[in-house]
């Protein structure tokens, strides 16, 4: 009220008072390198606050700054390293800002894999071992077929036809490293294709050794020479063709495939072999 020569006048007025947002909590959170992570919204009291955040870390693979829900961004970091950001939330309602709210966004590497076998070719009925080449809390090898077991780390494998194994192995941070290793499978029970000096290679399962076998009466002397899978000749000999099987000496070659070259009669052909 006021008074102006005896009289007296009064007057309101409102003032009005608006809430400050407070945010909810926001749980810290992880994912695994090269994996999608999904949008995330935000909260706060009373509803209907607008956002801004701020990102620590850009190599996460969130960017530095934003407005509005996280955006859907794909987790990175490098190598074995765990990389983390730490993202800040802002929220604003009518014009007035609240306290920011933080949490922390982690990536894991993946785990290390380096898949093998000690023989990447196998004879019909014969067996490999494959080894995942690393550590995990779980392991996981697809196709089963022909696996002593699919969920060891080292399982014997004796499958019937060419495969490819896929490895998997899951680290206790649910994240999974991936690899491929395949295992040819060789009928070894001969090479049928004559050539065109009446010879062909064959094996011969009882004895464990090849022989040129001769048809037509087709004699004289073989020059072979054996090469291995890199074309390297690692043997030659004469051998003298005078009966219907001779022996391809094999020894002190390593297991493996070979290619064998036969010169007869100025006549040649080649032919693939496997040494087991």
């Amino acid at each position: 009220s006021a008074l102006l020569n005896g009289c007296t006048g009064t007057s309101s007025y409102t003032i009005g008072v608006k809430p400050v947002p407070v945010m909810s909590a926001i749980a810290n959170a992880s994912a695994c390198n090269h994996t999608a992570v999904v949008s995330t919204a935000f909260a706060s009291s009373p509803t209907g606050s607008t956002y801004a955040w701020t990102n620590s870390n850009a190599t996460i693979g969130l960017a530095a700054n934003g407005t509005g829900s996280l955006p859907t961004f794909t987790a990175t970091t490098t190598g074995t390293s765990v990389n983390t950001g730490t993202i800040t939330v802002t929220p604003t309602l009518n014009a007035c800002a609240g306290n920011a709210g933080s949490f922390t966004f982690t990536v894991n590497p993946l785990p290390a894999i380096n898949a093998s076998t000690n023989h990447d070719t196998i004879c019909l009925g014969s067996s490999a071992l494959l080894n995942i080449g690393g550590t995990g809390v779980a392991y996981l090898w697809t196709p089963a077929t022909g696996l002593s077991s699919a969920t060891v780390a080292s399982p014997t494998a004796s499958p019937t036809a060419t495969t490819s194994y896929i490895a998997t192995i899951t680290d206790n941070n649910a994240c999974q490293g991936i690899d491929t290793v395949k295992i040819v499978v060789k009928n070894c029970t001969g090479i049928n294709t004559l050539s065109a000096a009446g010879i062909k290679i064959a094996f011969d399962a009882s004895s464990n050794q090849y022989s040129l076998l001769s048809y037509n009466t087709t004699y004289g002397n073989a020059n072979i020479s054996i090469y291995n899978s890199l074309g390297q000749e690692v043997q030659h000999a004469v051998y003298v063709l005078n009966t219907d099987r001779t022996v391809i000496h094999t020894d002190g070659l390593s297991a493996g495939i070979y290619y064998v070259k036969c010169v007869l009669n100025n006549t040649g052909f080649t032919e693939k072999m496997l040494v087991k």
